[in-house]
């Protein structure tokens, strides 16, 4: 079974359905099972459906790099005073920005492919 790491419940879609969740389940309208189970299938859709759908590429110039973290399979960058644009065009600058990168579908199973074919030692 493959396993999603709910890197999308940090966007602003997957806040805002973890705040209506929560606020449901203090009404009582959904119990936390139920509330954990939505939150995996978000992640589970996202992971999914955004590849598939996602076709423009954005650059990402004029920033510095505020902090960098790598967190198993992921980096994540926390960029300052960044210009993005989208095919020569600039569609928006920010003051701050988190980038989340993940290594792609292809990437990871490669990985394992290698890691499979390696015998283990014992120490």
């Amino acid at each position: 079974m493959e396993e999603f790491d709910g890197i999308y419940r940090e966007s602003t879609l997957g806040k805002a359905l973890e705040d209506t969740l929560r606020e449901m389940e203090e009404a009582g309208r959904v119990n936390s099972g139920l509330m954990i189970k939505v939150l995996e299938q978000f992640d589970k859709s996202m992971a999914i459906i955004l590849p598939e759908i996602t076709k423009s590429q954005l650059v990402l110039s004029n920033g510095t790099c505020a902090s960098f973290n790598i967190r198993e399979d992921r980096s994540i960058f926390q960029l300052k005073n960044v210009v993005v644009t989208e095919c020569g065009e600039e569609v928006t600058s920010a003051e701050k920005i988190s980038l989340i990168a993940v290594p792609s579908k292809k990437a990871l199973e490669e990985r394992r492919k290698k890691t499979r074919g390696r015998k283990r030692t014992k120490q």
